[in-house]
């Protein structure tokens, strides 16, 4: 795929953000619940994740070694949460040569464990992070619209779930989110 191309694929994946964050407060979303088969639809997430991987030489690092094969939910709204917790990961990680992605299934949930050493959050700001666009101080300098984490968790809630964050300054960031393996 050519750079045009890429920078296309970039645009329209924040178009969707925008979209979807106006889409999610007039409660004009539909939830489309079907099968996913999860170590491919992952392993999909991670290739189309390249891009941004190329640009900072920061790779991510996978444990699925404890997945279902199979839930329901909504294909959609699980590769947002996924996508944009992934490159808010490796764009809040400069300098690092990896971040760590760890799915798996406990009970009737899928776990999702998004965790960066980066430059991590201030105590202060944590509570705001789900805000839309609210940047933070130690984010300033880094390029983005702030709705990210705000249609993760709008996304979250739509399936039901819970996401948590724990950040250390200079240190690094972990979102944890818990999902019903199977909704409808």
């Amino acid at each position: 795929m050519n750079s045009i191309e890429k920078h296309v694929q970039h645009m329209t994946a924040l178009l969707d953000d925008v979209l979807t964050y106006e889409k999610s407060e007039s409660n004009k979303i539909k939830l489309d619940f079907s099968k996913i088969e999860l170590h491919d639809f992952l392993n999909k997430i991670i290739e189309g994740l390249n891009y941004y991987e190329s640009k900072s030489n920061c790779s991510i690092q996978t444990d699925f070694s404890h997945i279902p094969l199979i839930m329901i939910s909504d294909e959609r709204l699980l590769r947002s949460i996924l996508t944009n917790l992934l490159t808010n990961a490796i764009k809040f990680s400069p300098d690092r040569e990896r971040v760590f992605l760890t799915v798996k299934g406990s009970g009737h949930q899928l776990i999702i464990i998004v965790r960066d050493e980066g430059i991590g959050i201030d105590e202060d700001e944590i509570e705001k992070v789900f805000e839309p666009f609210l940047r933070g101080r130690s984010a300033a300098s880094i390029q983005g619209t702030g709705l990210g984490l705000s249609i993760v968790k709008k996304s979250v809630q739509l399936l039901n779930g819970t996401i948590h964050v724990k950040s250390t300054l200079g240190e690094g960031t972990t979102f944890t989110v818990a999902i019903p393996n199977e909704q409808g």
